[in-house]
């Protein structure tokens, strides 16, 4: 059996953004990490009454306590009503508290191991990084449940009350048009996953340090012959404040600062990856600010059906000790 080397093409990296604004790549779609941490006790406080109330109200749809008043629609939906303001109260109190402990574990870490900075920006593993396909699948499921149960009311006053008028009806045969496209996003996302497995890179060091190399190792228990390449994108990117953006929230845009290309064909399931790092220090990973910066590995392939693709958060920081 003849043994198919991979080969790997080098593209010229996107010359150094941070000293022109204007020629940042803003990249539409993509998901933002940051976030306000000043304020989780408030996010703990402000959750509360939402779970009260919840507990309340599918407490009484379920029997377990009477309604003070008669209820105008049916007892399950009621307890679906109520259960949307528990678990909306009950995933604002989770990240209330998951940045209270974080803040504490920050502040332990850099008090004990104030060399290593990186320890307390990310829960990373000095070993490896795992692509976002399981969790993305988890999320996607989960989201268009919690969405199907927030239509549920609305869907029996629109369908089955006989108060809904015309206008009602098409405004919720909307909503349960994208709650049906974000279930088929999800199934996508199992296809893939099914396809293709679970990917992980291997860090040949941990961190990298910007001005040397990044090297690491891509495996995937996937069959990829089906392949006829990969590209492996590294990008360091940054995230800054929506000025197109309306309403109070924080709305944040995510914006490529620095990008390289490798073309990987025919690909295997084994395949070193190298990438010479910048050197300048505003390229540095910061994940505990606002507006945070960070580098990702994206690794694509075009396939019959379903493509590949996986994501990779990477570590890297400036040398404190040069």
């Amino acid at each position: 059996m003849t043994e198919r080397r991979a080969r790997m093409r080098y593209d010229a990296p996107v010359p150094d953004a941070h000293a022109d604004p204007a020629s940042e790549t803003r990249l539409k779609g993509r998901p933002t990490r940051g976030h306000d941490r000043a304020h989780s006790g408030c996010l703990v406080v402000f959750s509360l009454p939402f779970v009260a109330a919840g507990v309340a109200i599918s407490g009484a749809g379920l029997g377990f306590w009477p309604l003070k008043s008669k209820a105008d629609a049916p007892m399950w939906v009621v307890t679906s009503g109520g259960a949307i303001f528990a678990v909306a109260g009950l995933l604002v109190l989770w990240r209330g508290i998951w940045q209270m402990w974080d803040s504490a574990r920050r502040r332990t870490i850099l008090r004990t191991r104030p060399g290593e900075p990186w320890l307390a920006d990310h829960t990373w593993s000095a070993r490896c990084a795992t692509d976002g396909n399981v969790a993305q699948c988890v999320g996607a499921f989960c989201g268009a449940a919690f969405l199907f149960v927030f239509l549920l009311p609305f869907n029996w006053w629109a369908f089955f009350s006989r108060e809904g008028n015309f206008f009602v009806i098409g405004i919720v045969g909307i909503f349960d048009a994208c709650n049906l496209l974000a279930f088929g996003m999800g199934l996508y996302y199992v296809a893939r996953l099914w396809k293709f497995g679970a990917a992980t890179l291997v860090f040949h060091r941990f961190p990298f340090f910007l001005g040397d190399t990044m090297e690491a190792t891509f495996r995937t228990s996937a069959d990829v012959r089906s392949l006829k390449r990969l590209v492996f994108t590294l990008r360091c990117l940054r995230e800054q404040v929506d000025a197109e953006a309306k309403g109070s929230g924080l709305n944040l845009a995510v914006f490529e600062i620095w990008k390289e290309e490798r073309t990987v064909e025919p690909p295997t399931r084994e395949i070193p990856v190298s990438f010479r790092l910048p050197s300048e220090a505003h390229y540095s990973t910061e994940l505990q600010i606002v507006t945070p910066r960070y580098w990702e590995l994206e690794v694509t392939g075009e396939a019959p059906g379903v493509d590949f693709g996986a994501k990779f958060l990477v570590p890297v920081y400036v040398n404190p000790r040069p």
